[in-house]
């Protein structure tokens, strides 16, 4: 069988599971089109419950919607050879989107189309062909009628409170995330981890009963004397109608002379949800990729990483939502004229996507004093202005508020540079900090260092993986058992699953514990580093940004780690499934394919989490130290699998500012917040610092 009639096998299933009422005439589309059968239809209405019903899936939900919607949408003709054309302004198409539906206004139409898309994982727009206008649908009650040629032939709008209706696939755009299990419906994130919002309710029937409960006085009572069971009885019933409750909170409590009360705090267990309840909050959040600060969580946040938080918002939650959207409008033929109109969002309001002059600015006048560059080029590089008659030279230029060099190391590590301080001659400047020579024995140096750290974590992870395939193979064995037959089918898959989502929180359990020894192997790296360069620094380990980012750093890569291991996991059962599906065969393949995979990811896991940890905390003694470290320096691991964007070995940046990697992303260090997986994984790179002193 070819992979095309593979394909078109899926639609031959009779999967009608949804009852259809159509009306007359109640499309275009043929009669006998109704006798087709419909792909597995996707129920999103828990989804669209939670986001009307649970405070922080409506919260995150809400964000989302509500940035991105305020983003002009601008339409452009497309010229013959590709490129865009001229923007237009006025038309029937422009009037699609800024004269949509009535009671619709265009920015109520892009809520609808991110909020459905937020909460679902899919957008529907019904295109009335005829009077030209758009009317959002609300993905929950849609449903897709495939087709063997077409893919795609209808869609059906089932609202609950009118019959259902058909509408040809043509006056229909479907944008949809990425779905491993569906090639009709897009892929929620709530879907994806509806663990933690199962988590939410529980959480508010636990608040509810609490404030409702509450208030009591957390304590005990003593007396010399003895209570009959009546008199307890009593005293218990008084303290309850007198003293229980929200509104009686905090009321003076009167006792009897031979009694005392000695007040306890909260019970362990109420703290311990308490706790649960922000970690939930936090995860929520991050599955959306919405920064705690974008949320109004400010506990851990200040004006500096304020920034950072909004930056990392829009560049990972909203520009990869925006493109998917500027690519399904431009690509759908009514929409696009037929191919001669292109989408795209107007980004430039936007303050967190602009340059930062004052980095920019500093990290010039690093360059320039550093030697590393000439004010010209840093005048054409960044600025784009024309050379200066005086530019050209390499050393400090004078500066009216502060002028200083870069210090010169201890004579134990090679001579940055020919020239050295002495009494009668001040400090030149040196046109780099590190020598090449320097910076390959650093490199070799950082990869000894972590080369143990790595290997533990790399362990943890493969005995984690070990215990997932052993929990498969029972849950395999169990189902079969339980079903009383010797062959799995489709539609077994659930009960293989049970219990896997729990591997979350085991992962970032163990990835918590392995961050803590790399970051304080860093920190004593670092100190050594300033040492040697003859100043004194210190790591502060007890420092909330060190904590805060093993917290969230662990439980967002547990995440990811765990889905995309549960996605290859779906993939790997379905295709065994196909091939026969008995015991057997199952499970000798999920034996094999947890071992494979264990042998090459968990040491690809490691090296990225132990390069993440140590140069965070490398960052973090620079950013701790600013009164001694002015500044930092990129180092590669200087070999042949060296990225090609982070060939920036010897850039240097003020030590609040982001490197810029040859790709065009930036970011405060290596793997840090913000980067791209691509930019990420498995990187070796490290910083050093700039030490500076007044002349």
């Amino acid at each position: 069988m070819t992979f095309l009639e593979r394909i078109k096998s899926l639609f031959k299933r009779p999967e009608i599971d949804i009852e259809l009422k159509f009306q007359t005439p109640a499309t275009s589309v043929d009669a006998a089109f109704q006798s087709l059968g419909l792909p597995k239809t996707k129920n999103d209405y828990n989804y669209a419950a939670a986001y009307n019903s649970l405070m922080w899936v409506n919260l995150a939900c809400s964000i989302l919607l509500e940035k991105a919607s305020e983003i002009p949408l601008l339409l452009y003709s497309k010229n013959r050879d590709g490129s865009l054309g001229n923007e237009i302004k006025a038309g029937p198409w422009w009037d699609l989107w800024n004269k949509p539906a009535p009671f619709t206004t265009p920015v109520e139409l892009r809520q609808s189309m991110f909020g459905n898309f937020a909460y679902s994982g899919n957008t529907y727009l019904y295109l009335d062909i005829d009077k030209k206008r758009i009317w959002p649908l609300h993905s929950h009650e849609m449903a897709i009628v495939a087709d063997e040629e077409l893919f795609v032939r209808a869609y059906v709008w089932r609202p609950r409170s009118i019959s259902s209706e058909m509408f040809p696939a043509e006056q229909v755009c479907h944008i949809k995330n990425f779905n491993a299990l569906s090639y009709f419906y897009g892929l929620s994130k709530l879907e994806a981890a509806w663990a933690q919002v199962g988590y939410l309710d529980k959480d508010d029937l636990f608040w509810e009963t609490f404030w409702k409960e509450g208030g009591r006085l957390y304590g005990v009572f003593t007396t010399e004397q003895s209570l009959s069971d009546q008199t307890v009885q009593r005293l218990k019933d008084q303290l309850k109608s007198n003293y229980q409750g929200v509104k009686k909170m905090h009321a003076n409590i009167v006792l009897d002379k031979a009694m005392k009360f000695e007040q306890i705090g909260v019970s362990q267990k109420d703290s311990q949800i308490l706790d649960k309840y922000k970690m939930t909050r936090e995860e929520i959040l991050s599955i959306y990729k919405i920064p705690p600060a974008m949320a109004g969580i400010m506990e851990l946040s200040n004006y500096s990483n304020m920034e950072v938080q909004e930056r990392f918002f829009y560049n990972e939650a909203i520009k990869p939502m925006l493109t998917l959207f500027e690519e399904a409008l431009s690509s759908h033929e009514f929409l696009s004229n037929e191919g001669k109109i292109v989408y795209k969002f107007d980004l430039s309001g936007i303050a967190a996507l602009q340059r930062n002059d004052k980095v920019i600015a500093e990290t010039g006048e690093i360059l320039i004093r550093s030697g590393q560059m000439t004010p010209n080029e840093v005048r054409e590089q960044y600025w784009g202005l024309k050379s200066v008659s005086d530019g050209n030279r390499l050393g400090p230029v004078s500066n009216p508020v502060q002028d200083f060099t870069l210090s010169a190391p201890k004579p134990e590590i090679k001579q940055l540079a020919e020239s050295t301080e002495t009494k009668e001659e001040p400090v030149k400047p040196f046109k780099q900090h590190y020598t090449k020579e320097q910076r390959e024995e650093l490199a070799k140096a950082y990869d000894d260092d972590l080369k143990d750290l790595d290997n533990a974590i790399a362990k943890s992870m493969r005995e984690i993986f070990m215990d997932q395939k052993e929990r498969v193979l029972k849950n395999i064995r169990s189902a079969l058992k339980s079903k009383g037959k010797m062959k799995f089918k489709a539609g077994d898959e659930d009960e293989i699953f049970d219990g896997l989502s729990d591997f979350t929180e085991i992962i970032a359990a163990s990835l918590r514990e392995g961050y803590g020894p790399v970051m304080r192997t860093m920190g004593k790296r670092a100190e050594k580093l300033v040492s040697n360069l003859g100043a004194s620094v210190q790591f502060d380990f007890s420092d909330p940004r060190v904590s805060r980012f093993i917290r969230q750093r662990a439980q967002s890569v547990a995440g990811v780690v765990n889905e995309e291991t549960l996605s290859m996991l779906r993939d790997e059962i379905a295709f065994l499934f196909a091939q026969g599906g008995d015991l057997s065969q199952v499970s000798e393949g999920v034996s094999a394919f947890f071992d494979g995979m264990a042998s090459w990811r968990s040491m690809r896991i490691a090296r990225t989490e132990t390069g993440a940890a140590a140069n965070q905390a490398l960052d973090a003694t620079w950013q701790q130290n600013s009164d001694v470290v002015i500044g930092k320096e990129w180092l590669t691991a200087r070999d042949e699998s060296v990225r090609e964007s982070h060939l920036i070995d010897g850039q240097i940046v003020p030590i609040e500012a982001e490197f810029v990697l040859g790709s065009g992303e930036t970011a405060p260090y290596p793997q840090g917040p913000g980067l791209s997986a691509g930019e990420s994984i498995n990187c070796r790179c490290s910083t050093a610092p700039v030490i500076g002193r007044e002349s």
